[in-house]
């Protein structure tokens, strides 16, 4: 007869690496290709969680907006 497992107890995701930070609130658009890209953010009452780092894990934050583009240079320059 085979064996069921007990089901565990439900508990939060929790990332893999300890000092990866989260997000609460994150609003934004990202657009990437082999040739650059772009990133917009534009959030209200963001909170960043870096618990790895702070004793006070959650820093909230009224408002974050950010304008970021990159591109990479040719390889036959």
């Amino acid at each position: 007869m085979a064996k069921v497992a007990a089901a565990a107890p439900a508990q939060p995701a929790q990332s893999g690496w300890p000092a990866l930070p989260g997000f609460d609130n994150l609003t934004g658009a990202i657009d990437a290709s082999e040739r650059g890209g772009t990133l917009s953010l534009a959030s209200r009452d963001l909170v960043l969680q870096m618990p790895a780092y702070f004793a006070e894990a959650a820093m909230p934050f009224e408002q974050l907006d950010l304008q970021a583009r990159w591109s990479f240079e040719s390889e036959a320059a």
